[in-house]
């Protein structure tokens, strides 16, 4: 697929404003964000419950429909780590919401992050969790085989997904390395 970074968001947009559902998706997880948002200044313990349970929920009734998916996504991840960068695999993508998870309680739970840091943290893995929601919404109303990676090959929509929660990851993983390395130097060289 030769989309640009623009077209698979536009892609992703329209399909999510396609639908009810896609719409209802997209407003829960903004609603997520904002309960989270709000709740940095109120740092009220009942929001820091109630959402990592939301998230867990959502990521394990997901799961749950393709249980047999998971083991084989772990042995998958395990052999064929290295042509993830050519080719984007279900498998990793599948980890990697698995780590946006777990770093995404982490953050809510966490008292002595800065706010800024979690904010950007939200945003992105908010984004990340809606593309996740809309890829597998996705792939259970097509029917799509997902112990086939090919099939990703061939759906524009699918490959945008995933590719673009790549892209914010990558760009979170980064900006996450950069700030910890401004925070060592500075603390060091103060």
């Amino acid at each position: 697929m030769n989309l640009s970074i623009l077209d698979k968001i536009l892609l992703i947009l329209k399909y999510f404003m396609s639908s009810f559902l896609g719409i209802e998706m997209f407003l829960v997880v903004l609603l997520l964000f904002l309960f989270l948002v709000l709740n940095i200044k109120k740092n009220n313990s009942l929001v820091k419950i109630i959402i990592p349970i939301i998230l867990v929920a959502i990521f394990l009734f997901i799961s749950g429909g393709f249980h047999t998916y998971v083991a084989a996504s772990i042995h998958y991840f395990i052999k064929k780590i290295m042509t993830y960068y050519y080719f984007p695999s279900i498998a990793l993508y599948y980890i990697i919401i698995l780590v946006v998870t777990v770093i995404f309680i982490y953050t809510i739970l966490r008292d002595k992050m800065n706010q800024i840091k979690k904010v950007f943290n939200y945003i992105l893995f908010s984004l990340i969790y809606v593309l996740f929601l809309g890829f597998s919404s996705y792939i259970i109303y097509h029917k799509m085989e997902l112990l086939l990676d090919y099939s990703i090959y061939n759906d524009p929509l699918c490959l945008s997904f995933i590719q673009v929660s790549n892209v914010l990851f990558l760009l979170w993983g980064l900006v996450t390395v950069f700030y910890y390395l401004y925070l060592y130097f500075r603390k060091k060289f103060d």
